[in-house]
């Protein structure tokens, strides 16, 4: 009797395990559904806050504000001429004063919430003060770019393309003293980069003249750089367990785009400047999963990351 009544206990225990499973699952699937597509900026809390540009700020840096036209003397004689940016001053009077505040609680996180906070604050930064096409033709934060000719925005102070924005987060990083050139994942960094040619051989390519680019990571480096987490084909759709390996700091694209991966309030989204995806939303971070369906809807795409798994 005794037997009996222990096994009933364990079959009404099994039996609420199995419930309480079903209505977790149940309420899982609820939220995956009903997560937000898009955020804008302003939605959530970020880790650090971007204070309002000031008159004279805005003044300064904004969309409309031409680069100097350059003529740079080539070893053969010629001169390579065209508009450089001016990003790195931007950096200077916006971004690094706006992070240093947040500086000792950045050096406390690890290297993918450092990444995440960067590309949050560096996109909302862009958006906020030159607008939200802030995508420019041979754009980088560190100026290190050739000058341009031609290509869209060529002739603009500020503004990055699509390479200069995946990089933006780690060259925050470097620039600001946050992670070290050496560091896991830091060789889509300019100076990382310059480290991981010389120790293994990779070409640093990228510049007007087919040569080098200062060591500033173009798409068609971008494409090789890291491990594959997972690829897509054409008009494929990304799985369930596909999108549980994401994490902050994934490069998500092809040689040709990139966009970066960012977490917001558990959820995963999606950041790029120009392409196809977050320009139809408003400009603002898209879901992951929606993101890379529309994205592979216009070709093969990868996930990328250069970055330690996180633990």
């Amino acid at each position: 009797m005794i037997k009996l009544r222990h096994i009933r206990v364990r079959l009404r225990r099994k039996w609420l395990v199995e419930i309480v499973v079903a209505i977790l699952l149940a309420l899982s699937g609820w939220w995956l559904l009903h997560r937000p597509v898009t955020l804008d900026f302003g939605d959530f809390k970020q880790a650090i806050t971007l204070p309002t540009p000031t008159a004279e700020q805005r003044a300064r840096f904004n969309h409309e504000q031409t680069a100097r036209w350059v003529a740079i003397p080539q070893g053969d004689g010629t001169l390579l001429k065209g508009y450089r940016t001016e990003n790195q001053a931007f950096y200077k009077a916006v971004l690094a004063p706006t992070i240093n505040q947040y500086k000792d609680y950045l050096l406390r996180c690890s290297p993918t919430e450092i990444i995440n906070a960067l590309t949050l604050v560096g996109y909302e930064a862009f958006r906020n003060y030159i607008g939200t096409e802030f995508y420019r033709w041979g754009g980088d934060l560190f100026d290190l770019d050739d000058p341009q000719e031609d290509g869209p925005r060529h002739q603009a102070a500020y503004g990055l393309d699509c390479s200069g924005f995946a990089t933006l987060p780690f060259e925050l990083a470097i620039g600001l003293e946050l992670l070290k050139p050496t560091a896991p994942g830091m060789e889509i960094s300019s100076k990382g980069f310059k480290l991981y040619c010389q120790r293994t051989g990779f070409r640093d390519t990228g510049g007007r003249n087919g040569g080098g680019n200062h060591y500033r990571l173009d798409t068609a480096e971008l494409a090789n750089m890291g491990r594959v987490i997972f690829s897509l084909a054409q008009n494929a759709r990304p799985k369930r367990r596909q999108l549980r390996l994401l994490q902050p700091g994934d490069l998500v694209g092809r040689s040709g785009h990139f966009g970066l991966i960012v977490e917001i309030n558990h959820t995963f989204y999606f950041l790029e400047s120009g392409g196809w995806v977050v320009p139809q939303n408003g400009y603002r971070p898209v879901r992951a999963d929606k993101a890379l369906a529309w994205f592979a809807k216009t070709g093969p795409i990868e996930v990328r990351r250069t970055l330690p798994d996180r633990q």
